[in-house]
């Protein structure tokens, strides 16, 4: 595509100059003579100031940006960052109208409901692509990170494009409040939209749980063709929302559940007359599979094949991850809210013979308002506790554990900063009886203190 023609599509101001480009990049660590750069500074990192070198070399075909800078192919646009949605959209060619998007939201089970998904619609015999946490693959194809849950419009139009090129059918993808909140998925048409559940976190951005709400439920206004909602799990009353269905236990469900069980064995539950049986286990397994089978049924795929599927689906890393080490049993999980270390907590109770060992932490820079909360969890369902540290980034360590174990009983509680020792402690003090849970980081490979990255694997530390 050429600049000028791009301008002209969406009524930009014409550029001076015109410039050939076949990709779009807001990454400077990943940029090409074709590329079209889209220069938006952040908190942290300011990429206006790399432009000059960039554009001379002719490292880049040319750039938008915020303000003026020295160097040729440039095209200033002062609300570019509200624009890039847009342009991210036309530069692809709108790859969401030719592919089914099914976003995901809600604070905790979207990761391994989009797993699931893409199990399930894979077995059915449908190309399929994931994009999220733990970043994004196409058709079977191996993961590639990505910086955020949802990335930015231009990193996500260049995905669908290329979903497109591998003739993907389904695509599904974790869509975060923030995504929302910032515009990342503007432009993209849904054909379906799963809202899982709701819990307190991110109320550093949003600031009341109610303006949480009504940014997750601005994917479902208008409602995709095929849209659910878990109103189980959403503890406030919802507007009207037409062409969205409900599902969950209950008979006053759109698409109800009954029968469900979880067991060491794994889970199972009804849903419109069909049994669903799956070897994954947990509380919030039960509720992200009912997800995949509800949304397969507002589809009208077929039951038993979506039964055999299930029955077949295979866990996520870092999501109620079983690891044993000499005797010693423990599970993985990234729980990291309230809600989800409670679900998980009980969850692991419910197959622990013995006393029940969590090791765990809270983010720094992230909302301080679920620190007491989860240390008040963890204390009321855990025999034991170990506090420790959890990517405090450029928060002090101790002021972050200091808020956690404000709520906790101390005579079942000890405080260990480094990671590897209080995963270290945690397998000592257990017996074969005993299980060791460790949450926070599930999939994570790495520690944060301050801005840099240390490599840190908390399966790595139990079996060290």
């Amino acid at each position: 595509m050429r600049l000028q023609q791009l301008c002209q599509q969406l009524g930009l101001p014409h550029p001076q100059v015109d410039v050939e480009f076949s990709r779009l990049s807001r990454d400077t660590r990943d940029i090409s003579p074709d590329c079209l750069f889209i220069a938006i500074a952040g908190s942290q990192f300011d990429p206006h100031l790399h432009l000059p070198e960039l554009l001379s070399s002719g490292k880049i075909a040319g750039a938008l940006c915020q303000h003026p800078v020295d160097g040729p192919n440039t095209l200033v646009l002062p609300d570019l960052a509200e624009r890039e949605a847009t342009i991210a959209v036309a530069a692809y060619g709108n790859p969401s109208a030719a592919l089914k998007v099914v976003g995901v939201t809600g604070t905790n089970g979207k990761s391994s409901t989009i797993s699931y998904l893409r199990q399930v619609y894979q077995a059915l015999g449908h190309r399929t692509a994931t994009i999220g946490t733990l970043g994004y693959a196409i058709d079977g194809g191996p993961s590639a990170e990505l910086a955020n849950t949802t990335p930015c419009a231009t990193t996500l139009q260049h995905i669908l494009h290329l979903c497109l090129q591998h003739h993907v059918e389904y695509v599904f993808m974790e869509v975060s409040s923030h995504a929302i909140a910032l515009g990342r998925v503007q432009g993209i048409r849904f054909h379906g939209a799963i809202f899982t559940n709701l819990t307190p976190d991110h109320l550093d951005f949003h600031g009341t749980m109610d303006d949480y709400l009504q940014t997750k439920l601005r994917l479902f206004t208008p409602a995709p063709p095929y849209a659910i909602i878990h109103t189980r799990r959403i503890p406030r009353k919802l507007p009207p929302l037409p062409g969205v269905l409900s599902f969950g236990p209950g008979e006053d469900a759109d698409i109800p559940t009954t029968e469900q069980q979880v067991s060491p064995e794994g889970i199972r539950f009804c849903l419109q007359g069909q049994i669903y049986r799956s070897p994954l286990r947990g509380r919030g397994n039960l509720e992200n599979v009912q997800a995949v089978a509800a949304f397969c049924h507002h589809e009208g795929q077929e039951r038993q094949q979506v039964a055999r599927a299930i029955a077949a689906l295979r866990p996520i890393e870092g999501r109620f991850m079983p690891i044993s080490h000499n005797g010693r049993h423990g599970i993985i999980d990234y729980a990291h809210t309230p809600d989800a270390l409670e679900q998980l907590l009980k969850s692991t109770r419910e197959i622990c013979h013995g006393r029940l060992i969590v090791v765990f932490g809270c983010g720094g820079d992230r909302d301080k308002t679920k620190r007491p909360l989860m240390g008040a969890i963890a204390s009321e369902l855990a025999d034991i506790c170990i506090v420790t540290d959890d990517n405090p980034r450029t928060e002090d360590p101790q002021h972050i554990i200091s808020q956690i174990i404000a709520a906790m009983d101390m005579g079942r509680t000890t405080v260990i900063h480094e990671r590897l020792r209080a995963i270290t402690c945690a397998r000592e003090l257990a017996n074969g009886d005993d299980l060791v849970v460790i949450a926070g980081k599930g999939h994570e490979k790495y520690q944060i203190y301050g801005r840099q990255k240390h490599r840190f694997c908390d399966a790595e530390a139990f079996c060290s």
